[in-house]
C-alpha cells in the first residue's frame, strides 16, 4: 500500500494493481465503490507518483525512519506499527462476518 502509484488504480476497471506481493508477481485487487470514492477523492501531490505520499516522496521511506514516529508520538499513540492496521483491518472485517483470505 505504501509504495502504491495512482498508475495502479484503474477506476474504471475498479481494481488496484499490486506491482510486487510477497510472492514477487503482481496482483489485481476490485475495489467496492467506497474504496474507489475514497481513493478518488485524495489530493494529488504535482511531481509524485504517490497515491500516499510522504516528505521523502513514498510514505513508506517516512513509515521506515522518522515521519511515522513523529506522527504517532503527536498523536499520543504509543507500541504501534504500521503492519497492526493490517491486523485491525482482518479483525473487523472477520466480526462483521466477511470471509477474506489473505
Amino acid at each position: 500500500m505504501l509504495n502504491l502509484l495512482w498508475e495502479d488504480l484503474d477506476f474504471k476497471r475498479k481494481r488496484i494493481t499490486i506491482r510486487q506481493t510477497k510472492a514477487g508477481e503482481a496482483r489485481h485487487i476490485p475495489m467496492n465503490d467506497v474504496v474507489r470514492q475514497t481513493l478518488q477523492s485524495l489530493p494529488r501531490m504535482l511531481h509524485n507518483p504517490f497515491v500516499f505520499p510522504g516528505e521523502k516522496g513514498s510514505l513508506r521511506k517516512g513509515i521506515e525512519n522518522t515521519e511515522w514516529k513523529r506522527c504517532l508520538q503527536k498523536a499520543g499513540i504509543e507500541n504501534f506499527r504500521w503492519h497492526d492496521l493490517r491486523h485491525t483491518f482482518a479483525t473487523r472485517l472477520m466480526m462483521k462476518g466477511v470471509a477474506y483470505t489473505w
